[in-house]
């Protein structure tokens, strides 16, 4: 039975930097101790992503992102919801902006619920299985805060309030 939390790590391990959203997942996992999330990876980004989120209430995604706007492994959360729809130049096609557009738009069972938790990487180009000294300094506390989100998603969905 699939549970209603996904926390998702995205990426390419081989790759330098790549694979820090996999491995920072892979190290919550170890350590999450609780029912009711399902931990997995992925090497895939864009429409192929959503078939990875289909049926679940609340999603964390965990990657890398390059954006020159903060220090390589700095981690911050991207909304989604204000993510634009465009199509990338990655083999994937689309960016995550798009697929949840469309997904929505086809009437997938997409969660309402998409948070995105990206580590600013500095090199995702070069094949080495290991990440950047920054980078890999930012996994432990990446994995820190997945835990910290995976516990607040499994609280808001087992609140039974009514408003």
């Amino acid at each position: 039975m699939q549970n209603p939390v996904l926390i998702l790590g995205i990426g390419n391990p081989v790759f330098t930097d790549d694979g820090a959203g996999i491995y920072a997942v892979r190290l919550a996992k170890s350590r999450w101790t609780g029912d009711g999330v399902d931990f997995r990876e992925a090497e895939v980004g864009g429409f192929d992503l959503l078939h990875h989120l289909l049926g679940y209430e609340a999603v964390l995604i965990v990657d890398v992102a390059v954006t020159g706007l903060t220090e390589p492994g700095d981690s911050y959360m991207i909304d989604t919801d204000a993510l634009p729809p465009s199509l990338s130049a990655r083999s994937f096609g689309a960016g995550l902006g798009t697929a949840l557009s469309v997904g929505r738009s086809l009437n997938l069972k997409i969660p309402r619920r998409v948070e995105f938790l990206a580590i600013e990487a500095s090199d995702i180009t070069h094949a080495g299985d290991i990440p950047t000294t920054p980078v890999a300094d930012a996994i432990r506390p990446a994995a820190d805060q997945i835990l910290r989100i995976a516990r607040q998603m499994q609280a808001e969905l087992s609140c039974t309030c009514v408003g």
